[in-house]
């Protein structure tokens, strides 16, 4: 009798708790993010006063996802929704014109990090690759939290002067990569999705395709252009990007003394990073060390 009183409590208990999470899940504030930099910006801010997802599946293409019908409903039973914008999200806007809760908070990176005048030609919407861009992004992030949330306004603006100062030490590492360096130039047998980067550091660069173009074969000029560059500067590093087969870099290499890297895009992480724990944080410093590695 006493087994079976002391198995009814555990039951109980342990059901209270069940309810009580769930509970609590009901009350957090709701944000889904496409794609990977801003889901771990809002998980960096928001903190365990949000429930984060992220729709774009682990380790996927971003350039190629389409949505799910689960993903709209996500999207409709969201107080924020934060996405890229610009060409690679043009179907988000189909879905933000049917979407029926008007409490819904809408953050677009390419809003925030592009001026009207820039908007006409940027291409490059990799804005997440300078540091800077992220401070103006996690600002807007908090600014909505606090605007949605306001008796948690204090610890939303203490995460972000945490962040803040991690943000500032990346800065820091990219700065420090061009100190003292060798050369000042990068060599991409890839496409090449890192202009915000680049030119947030003044480095300069030769890349097999403009930006993220869709060609798949490379034009024989530009490859012995790099080739030769390479040989003539004797640069030790060839680069390639996230999802590529990096056939160009590895001809690159084989036709000089210089080892292939893989820079990363940083829009998204496999499952295996996620379950890690893996944060921009850490993808961002690889990619400071690989680039100091290059310039030296």
């Amino acid at each position: 009798m006493k087994k079976i009183l002391i198995l009814i409590i555990s039951v109980f208990l342990l059901c209270s708790c069940s309810l009580n999470q769930s509970v609590n899940d009901e009350k957090k504030i709701k944000i889904t993010a496409t794609i990977f930099p801003q889901y771990d910006f809002s998980r960096q801010i928001a903190g365990d006063l949000a429930s984060v997802s992220m729709l774009l599946p682990a380790g996927a293409e971003s350039h190629t996802f389409e949505p799910t019908p689960k993903d709209i409903v996500e999207i409709e039973n969201s107080d924020i929704f934060i996405y890229t914008g610009g060409e690679s999200d043009m179907w988000i806007k189909d879905i933000l014109n049917d979407i029926s809760n008007t409490d819904l908070k809408i953050i677009s990176l390419s809003d925030i990090c592009t001026n009207n005048e820039e908007h006409s030609h940027t291409t490059d919407e990799h804005f997440w690759t300078s540091p800077k861009n992220v401070l103006k992004i996690c600002e807007k992030i908090r600014d909505t939290l606090c605007e949605i949330d306001y008796e948690n306004k204090t610890i939303y603006e203490s995460n972000f002067k945490l962040y803040e100062s991690q943000l500032l030490e990346l800065d820091n590492a990219f700065k420090n990569a061009k100190t003292d360096a060798k050369r000042n130039i990068l060599i991409f047998g890839d496409r090449f999705p890192f202009k915000h980067l680049t030119d947030e550091y003044s480095i300069e660069y030769l890349s097999a395709f403009p930006g993220c173009a869709e060609e798949t074969e490379p034009d024989i000029k530009t490859i012995m252009n790099l080739i030769n560059k390479v040989n003539e500067d004797v640069i030790p590093v060839v680069f390639y990007s996230d999802f590529s087969d990096h056939k160009i870099a590895d001809t690159i290499c084989e036709k000089t003394n210089s080892k292939p890297l893989m820079l990363r895009s940083c829009h998204t992480a496999t499952e295996e990073e996620l379950l890690n724990g893996v944060t921009y944080i850490d993808l961002m410093m690889a990619n400071a060390q690989k680039i100091k590695e290059a310039l030296n």
